[in-house]
């Protein structure tokens, strides 16, 4: 049985900065609200129909910060929060750690 470790603040703040910052980037794939907006709907509710700690640290908590002035400063914040989001999942808790991807 795999036990699951208590995430930290900061741990939880990772994961969602790599699952906003995912959001963020794939919206503006096609520029324009609508699209913000459609990719914002669907990422609520992938975020809501998660379980255990994944969905404890989509849902609750500050918003992560991310850069606003290009894409590519984004994606030097959002890429790194991924890597460490799984590491930390791996570690702490791994039954959870397929649940993040999907989500994703």
């Amino acid at each position: 049985m795999i036990m699951s470790q208590e995430l930290t603040d900061e741990d939880r703040l990772t994961l969602k900065t790599g699952a906003f910052g995912a959001v963020f980037l794939v919206s503006n794939v096609d520029p324009g609200m609508l699209s913000v907006l459609k990719e914002s709907l669907a990422a609520s509710g992938a975020f809501a129909d998660a379980s255990g700690v994944v969905r404890a640290a989509l849902t609750t908590g500050p918003l992560p910060r991310l850069p606003r002035d290009s894409t590519l400063e984004v994606e030097a914040t959002v890429l790194p929060a991924l890597g460490a989001a799984v590491r930390i999942l791996r570690e702490k808790a791994p039954a959870d750690l397929a649940v993040y991807r999907e989500v994703v």
